[in-house]
């Protein structure tokens, strides 16, 4: 499957969220590449084959539960993977359109997921940034053990060693995937409420904000269609990025390698 026909069902996943969460009033924003994308480019950065959303924690825990509650307005075509699923390996929320199968680079079948777009939860952190700086690199750790639970390895010698890795990690310090997970879905703290982040995926290292910058909402273009935004997302972008209208060097244009195709 070309990337444009990847990007397409992405967007008409984007689209049934929107709807579900301006029936639900639920709160969300674009985030990360998809907000640079529709801040840049009016929608998808041309290399990028992904979409991310964000929603301060308690519109994050409205949705799981709505997303329960309503299960008809997604089922027809999506499946909503929440955290509570405890046969599900990712420690956020993850909109399926269940009529593909999807390969990704670097990573196994274990698990596997159709084309999706990830809901990520903003918590509140500590205005003191040490503090927070301390958990997300934590949190940044736990992660990268987390994915090597789906890792796909070349060569032989290197899939025993994170055998071996697993295995040790599994039964002298218990932490299976699920412990792993279970701690990472949860809020690390509040702290003053001054600074929000994202502490449950390694995306975390985008940065940390002021509250302020996530209370008000505004509508952008993506895509020829209208979807939620923080209305300081220019802020946001410059603090991640900084000149973030500037195009990225060739070789730094890169996507995340999925492979999909249609469920037979």
């Amino acid at each position: 499957m070309k990337r444009e026909e990847i990007q397409k069902i992405e967007l008409n996943i984007l689209r049934d969220i929107d709807l579900f969460c301006h029936k639900h009033k639920i709160k969300y924003s674009l985030a990360f590449g998809t907000m640079l994308g529709a801040a840049r480019h009016k929608g998808f950065i041309p290399w990028d084959d992904d979409i991310d959303i964000v929603m301060m924690r308690n519109e994050y825990e409205k949705f799981i539960v709505c997303a329960q509650k309503y299960q008809e307005e997604f089922q027809k075509n999506h499946i909503v993977k929440n955290v509570h699923d405890e046969n599900y390996f990712y420690p956020f929320i993850k909109v399926i359109n269940k009529k593909t199968i999807v390969n990704e680079e670097g990573i196994n079948e274990k698990f596997p997921l159709g084309i999706w777009v990830d809901i990520f939860a903003l918590d509140y952190c500590d205005t003191e940034e040490f503090n927070s700086r301390r958990i997300i690199e934590y949190r940044k750790k736990q992660s990268t053990r987390l994915l090597r639970y789906i890792a796909k390895d070349k060569y032989y010698f290197k899939a025993l060693a994170r055998k071996c890795y697993l295995f040790f990690l599994d039964k002298v310090f218990r932490l299976s995937w699920r412990n792993i997970k279970n701690e990472l879905q949860t809020a690390p703290f509040s702290g003053d409420k001054k600074y929000v982040s994202v502490f449950i995926w390694i995306t975390c290292s985008s940065g940390i904000y002021p509250a302020e910058y996530c209370e008000e909402y505004d509508v952008i273009m993506f895509e020829n269609h209208k979807f939620s935004i923080f209305k300081e997302y220019d802020k946001i972008l410059t603090a991640t990025y900084g000149d973030y209208m500037e195009l990225p060097p060739v070789e730094k244009r890169v996507s995340h390698g999925l492979d999909a195709k249609y469920i037979e």
